[in-house]
């Protein structure tokens, strides 16, 4: 079972046609799992270090999150028009690159992970 140590805001960017241009919308998870931190991969060319963050949030309702959405530890409600007025502002802050639907089964959650 996943340890639910923090809590999250995750900022859902989507494109308004009406305003031209993205619209960024903010939604607080309390009690979700974080892990993450500074990871090494070896490639060919030696090694490589990189923030790498998993966080799952236990929900059987539909969460509204994509690739390029961005990740902020702790209930923050910063109203931003892009991803580096908060990746700038908040040390664990991430932009999100997998997403994971796992509802189905005993411990349904959404996997989030991004650097």
């Amino acid at each position: 079972m996943s340890v639910r140590n923090a809590d999250i805001t995750l900022y859902h960017r989507e494109y308004d046609p009406e305003q031209g241009q993205d619209v960024w919308t903010h939604t607080p998870y309390t009690g979700v799992s974080w892990y993450g931190g500074r990871e090494v991969t070896t490639g060919t060319g030696g090694d490589t270090a990189a923030d790498g963050y998993t966080v799952r949030i236990f929900t059987t309702e539909t969460v509204a999150v994509q690739p390029g959405d961005i990740v902020v530890r702790g209930l923050v409600s910063d109203e931003i028009t892009g991803a580096s007025q908060l990746t700038q502002k908040y040390p664990e802050s991430w932009r999100v690159t997998l997403v994971r639907d796992n509802r189905r089964g005993g411990l349904a959650h959404w996997r989030i992970g991004g650097a």
